[in-house]
């Protein structure tokens, strides 16, 4: 949400806190602060299932913003919109500490997976990785072997290709290569191992902040550049699901994927704020013949 619509929302629902309008929620904490009620109203209705989240919002945004920005929004002044700029950026990591602390309310609905997504893990059916053949996975393809990720609805040939350049133990080793044959940046750019992606950084595999606990059944906390985050994982009918911290800003996303019994992945949706993201797929040369 740009700021814009967050200072128009805040301002909205202070008159409305101001006029008394009864809680959503008969169980919801009581404020005596109109911007504190308006706070936590806003954050339910984009956070309805993290409550404990949502209280934390609430004391983080009423001692860091000055009683001067909050006659503002009152106002209606639109030079708040800086300052509340301001103050997100300089709370963010007290706000990344309440996102940590409101995963005790995490959940994921496992009915609620996409019908298309089952679809295409039945029609895979014995194919797939499960939690129960993933540590046994050994390596299946052979040298030489070419695949990528695209968006589903993208029909044009990928410029590029990842190639499979080496195995060793239960890894593969992936360079990136032009359709000419050319070989892009580094060699050996990429590791799959037990269907986690680790990426070459300074002469080192590094797992991918989007692949961090992404098959560890239920809860995993990790840390990245010093922040913690948590995400939820769930395994139904060929599915991996991951309720996790978003890449695309401070909410949460679900990621449903596919995986081959190779340990690549064969198909990925990720939903954000309930809008599909990104749809991609695996694809290979011999589907896109000359």
């Amino acid at each position: 949400m740009k700021l814009g619509k967050i200072l128009l929302l805040l301002s909205a629902m202070v008159l409305l806190s101001a006029c008394s309008i009864p809680s959503y929620k008969s169980k919801e904490p009581k404020y005596s602060d109109p911007f504190d009620s308006a706070n936590h109203l806003a954050c339910r209705l984009r956070h309805s299932d993290q409550p404990t989240y949502c209280s934390c919002f609430v004391k983080v945004m009423s001692k860091n913003t000055p009683e001067s920005t909050k006659l503002k929004i009152r106002n209606f002044d639109a030079s708040a919109s800086e300052e509340v700029a301001w103050i997100f950026r300089n709370s963010r990591d007290e706000l990344n500490e309440c996102h940590f602390l409101g995963s005790k309310d995490l959940k994921i609905d496992t009915k609620s997976i996409p019908k298309d997504v089952l679809d295409f893990a039945k029609e895979n059916e014995g194919k797939l990785l499960t939690p129960a053949n993933r540590m046994s996975l050994t390596p299946e393809l052979d040298l030489g072997y070419k695949f990528q990720i695209k968006y589903s609805l993208d029909t044009e040939k990928p410029s590029t290709w990842l190639v499979m350049d080496k195995k060793e133990g239960n890894a593969y080793y992936f360079s990136n290569y032009s359709n000419d044959g050319k070989l892009k940046k580094t060699k050996y750019i990429f590791k799959y191992e037990h269907g986690i992606k680790y990426y070459l950084h300074d002469g080192e595999y590094k797992e991918s902040f989007l692949n961090k606990c992404s098959f560890s059944i239920g809860k995993c906390t990790f840390k990245d550049d010093n922040k913690n985050y948590v995400v939820l994982t769930e395994f139904k009918d060929g599915v991996w699901i991951n309720n996790r911290p978003s890449y695309y800003g401070a909410d949460r996303e679900y990621i449903y994927t596919v995986y081959g019994s190779d340990g690549l992945p064969l198909f990925v949706r990720s939903i954000y704020r309930g809008i599909e993201k990104s749809d991609n797929r695996r694809v290979t040369p011999e589907e896109y013949p000359d």
